[in-house]
């Protein structure tokens, strides 16, 4: 049991405030690209908030983050922890191909 614990994705907490009327704050996920908008998004729902703070349990990816007005800013997260990153990044990593996407014939006769 121990082993399966230790071998489960870390989720990272992030903590945001909750905004207002007029500044909402949220989280994304970042899918891809979009010819209109940039990115493809998904919209997280928060796991828990307060009065004043929203908070998200987030898995290894890249998300885009509203935290209120003009406080816009993109994250990565890997094993746990957080890393600010700048949108470059993020389309560099749009733009990574698996190493495993290569077919590789061992038999010479196929």
């Amino acid at each position: 049991m121990a082993w399966a614990e230790s071998r489960k994705p870390k989720l990272a907490e992030l903590f945001i405030g909750n905004g207002s009327r007029k500044c909402k704050t949220w989280v994304t996920r970042i899918t891809g690209s979009h010819e209109r908008f940039g990115f493809n998004r998904v919209f997280l729902i928060e796991d828990g908030s307060n009065w004043a703070n929203k908070w998200f349990n987030l898995s290894n990816g890249v998300y885009e983050v509203s935290a209120g007005e003009d406080n816009r800013y993109f994250i990565k997260v890997a094993n746990g922890v957080i890393y600010n990153i700048d949108k470059a990044d993020v389309l560099n990593a749009l733009n990574e191909v698996p190493a495993l996407s290569k077919v590789v014939h061992l038999n010479p006769s196929q």
